[in-house]
This record gives C-alpha cells, structure tokens and sequence, in this order.
C-alpha cells in the first residue's frame, strides 16, 4: 500500500467513524430513557514520554539524529461533547467528540547543535466510557468515578516558532536552517506525527443537581496513549531510509481538570 493509499483510508475511516457517531444517536437515544448532554473544558498539562533508542550524533549514524528529550510538560486547554446513557443503571455508557491537544517541547542534541521546539498537534477522541456512582452525599450531589478508551485521529499539526529541534523541518522537507537534517528520505513533505492513536481515559469527579434538568461536573481525569506519535511514514534520509520511528518514540499523556455542565434529556 502506498503512504498517499494509506492516510486516504485513514481519512475515510475517521469520517466514517463521526458519521457512525451521529447516526447512531437517534437508535441509542430510542433505546433510552434519559441522555446527558453535556459539554466539558479540562485545562491541564500535556504529559508525554521521549525514548531515543540511538543516541549517537547524525555524523555517525544520520539514522541515529543525536540525543532528543523532553524539556517539560506543556499547558493545554481541551473540550468535550459527549453523551451519557442512563439506562444501565448503576451503569452509565458515555461517548462523544473529544478534542485533545497533544502538545510537546522537546530538545535535540546532535554533536555541537542543540535546538528545542513547540510542536502543537490535536486530535479528534471518540471514546468509549463507563461511568459509576460512587457514594452518593444526597439526592443531588455525588461522586462518580469513570474509565475506559477512546480511537484518536489526529486533525491538525503544527510548530509554533522556528524548529530548532529539526524534526519538523525534516518531515516537511525544509532545507533552509539544516541543508542535510532537513531533507527526508521520502523526497516530499510528509506529516510529522501519526495519524491515528489508541488512548486509556481514568477520572474521579463530583456532579451537582443545580436544576431539575440541569447539571454541574467538576472532576480531575488523566490519560495515556499507546502507539508511537511518530508518523510511521516519516524516514531519515540514510542510504536505508530508515523509519524516524524506529529511533524515537514519542507517546502521549494528559492530567486535567474537569468543569462541565450537563443537560438532562428525557426521552
């Protein structure tokens, strides 16, 4: 399969996956009583994990690309949309659009060379949840506890400055600040990151009855991400065109704080 092949499947599956989501809703809200509606903004920090497998410096080995880390967690500012399905009681199902910024500071150091860059990808979360009472305080205040995953597919990339950590400029073949770091061994410009992500969601919060149909949420939640962020596609320019991620895996995680309000729909 070509790489051009591969993202247009990608692309068509996301699609597909959204338009399953929406057509589902009639079916699922025909199947329930009572839906939440509800819309969160979770302010926090982007966590993610840097291995660099080959540390020795591109004048050794191009494939190896020096030493990179991270330089420190970055702030974010997500939001959800989502649905919960009371149906199962004490069981609550819950799905929805969730949008995750997966940003990263990271630093390379190769040989006497040493840059960092703010690279900013989002990406577009449907999740399977479940959700559960946990102790109930009275009739409209308790504490819940929920978990479960979520399909990632990436929306958007960018880097905010110049990139000095070179990463960028090798994945779109820009050649202006590193005539050599910065040609692919794809010969065109390709995505820096993956397209596609598998996500594990855990969060503890609190939710208040303010109306009769009205809901208040605040909680805390946290996130670890599986698959490699590194656009598989992505090579060195080496006389192997050796996969980028075969030397560097760059995984993602989020610690956030959780406010959202929630509308009672009664079917």
């Amino acid at each position: 399969m070509q790489k051009s092949d591969f993202f247009k499947m990608i692309g068509f599956l996301r699609k597909c996956l959204v338009i399953a989501f929406f057509l589902s809703l009639p079916y699922l809200a025909h199947a329930q009583q009572d839906i939440l509606l509800g819309f969160e903004v979770n302010p926090g920090i982007s966590i993610i994990s840097v291995k660099d497998k080959d540390v020795a410096p591109s004048s050794v080995r191009t494939a190896a690309d020096g030493v990179t880390y991270k330089v420190k967690d970055e702030a974010v500012a997500n939001f959800r949309l989502y649905a919960d399905f009371l149906k199962y009681d004490p069981w609550v199902i819950s799905t929805g659009l969730w949008f995750a910024n997966k940003k990263m500071y990271i630093r390379n150091t190769n040989g006497g060379y040493s840059g960092a860059s703010h690279y900013d990808p989002w990406y577009l979360q449907i999740p399977i949840i479940l959700k559960r009472e946990v102790i109930a305080f009275d009739k409209n205040f308790s504490l819940q506890a929920y978990g479960g995953f979520s399909f990632d597919f990436k929306v958007s990339e960018n880097v905010n400055g110049r990139d000095h950590a070179h990463y960028w400029d090798l994945a779109y073949y820009r050649n202006d600040m590193d005539p050599k770091r910065g040609r692919n061994g794809n010969g065109h410009p390709v995505d820096l990151f993956n397209p596609v992500d598998f996500t594990m969601h855990l969060g503890v919060g609190v939710q208040y009855k303010i109306f009769e149909e009205v809901f208040l949420f605040g909680g805390l939640s946290g996130s670890k991400s599986f698959f490699n962020m590194i656009n598989p596609n992505l090579r060195f320019n080496d006389a192997s065109l050796t996969p980028v991620k075969e030397t560097l895996k760059i995984t993602s995680g989020t610690f956030t704080v959780d406010v959202g309000i929630k509308y009672l729909l009664s079917l």
